[in-house]
């Protein structure tokens, strides 16, 4: 939970006879002026996952599991169930729009005390500044993370409902806590979990499904297999078959339609939600990229086991996952 000051030689951080990582120093976009000479470098002891969809059909563009297949082939994009904290409050707040909650409501950020036997005798949770809010509009709760906030928002609507009523972004909801404790992200989920479930939002409110592989064919370029996978917005009429050569575009099948599970006007709510997330919220550090086109959550555990961070555009989805394999704190603040 510490730092100390930044080393001003190597001797401040090894000793003659230590084994060290080096890597080359090459220039690049943070360090354009540095060439040359080595830089340390370690294998690290904390994992993490990502990985990017096509939101309008779920077609996987980028996925890691891990630092190195080698060092371990535990896949953690598509094995790694942890608990999404935060990162779970936007299927909160929808579910709570779809009972007629708006952006503009307020509810309370005061400190609560909950009788429950399940989650213990007295919870009383927090959020994340330790601070306290008074009433406070749904649209800065989702922004800021509020935690309390969020568990008042639960027991208006109801745990049972809220855990089925995710089940259309493609959770289970026999694995989802019935109790108060979804609200701050309790149960697990793996990254693919989460990206497919944030694809809705990107594509406009549309159950896609992931998939690796556009087709199979032979040595002579004959098709042995394509996908079909359901495409969000069928109806647009703007979408084609597969980009495939033309001496194969008669065996492309027709394409399908995803499943609308939310309504465009609670898709463009909690899309815009989202964005302020970026703009003035805890996804703030996305600024840097100079886009004004990204919405998303942050999503933080308990004692900083896991960092979560789920963002999109139209066009694409990524969730990203950092943590310990044996859950362990990443250290204050990280």
């Amino acid at each position: 939970n510490t730092v100390g000051p930044a080393p001003a030689a190597a001797i401040d951080v090894m000793r003659p006879g230590n084994i060290v990582y080096v890597a080359p120093v090459v220039a690049d976009a943070t360090t354009p002026e540095q060439t040359g000479g080595w830089r340390l470098a370690q294998m690290p002891n904390v994992a993490g996952a990502i990985v990017s969809l096509r939101a309008r059909d779920g077609a996987v563009l980028a996925l890691a599991g891990g630092f190195d297949f080698y060092q371990s082939s535990f896949n953690r994009a598509t094995q790694a169930e942890r608990q999404p904290g935060s990162s779970l409050k936007p299927f909160i707040f929808t579910a709570a729009l779809e009972k007629g909650f708006t952006p503009a409501t307020t509810i309370s950020g005061a400190p609560i005390v909950i009788e429950d036997a399940v989650l213990e005798d007295e919870w009383r949770p927090e959020d994340y500044s330790k601070k306290f809010f008074g009433p406070t509009r749904l649209r800065r709760a989702l922004a800021l993370s509020l935690n309390l906030v969020s568990v008042r928002l639960l027991r208006a609507t109801g745990p049972a409902y809220t855990a089925d009523y995710m089940a259309r972004f493609g959770f289970d909801p026999r694995t989802l806590p019935r109790n108060l404790s979804l609200a701050l992200g309790t149960g697990s989920a793996t990254p693919m979990q989460m990206v497919r479930a944030y694809a809705v939002y990107a594509n406009g409110g549309y159950a896609v499904e992931p998939y690796f592989i556009t087709r199979v064919e032979d040595a002579r370029g004959k098709v042995l297999e394509q996908a079909n996978p359901p495409i969000a917005c069928l109806e647009c009429g703007n979408l084609e078959p597969r980009a495939v050569p033309a001496a194969q575009a008669a065996a492309a099948p027709t394409p399908v339609a995803a499943p609308r599970v939310l309504s465009p006007e609670i898709n463009f709510l909690m899309t815009s939600m989202m964005q302020d997330v970026i703009r003035d919220g805890t996804g703030g550090a996305a600024k840097v990229l100079g886009r004004r086109d990204l919405a998303g959550k942050t999503g933080t555990t308990n004692e900083y086991r896991d960092a979560w961070f789920s963002g999109f555009n139209s066009d694409l989805v990524t969730t990203a996952w950092i943590g310990f394999d044996q859950p362990a704190s990443l250290g204050r603040g990280e």
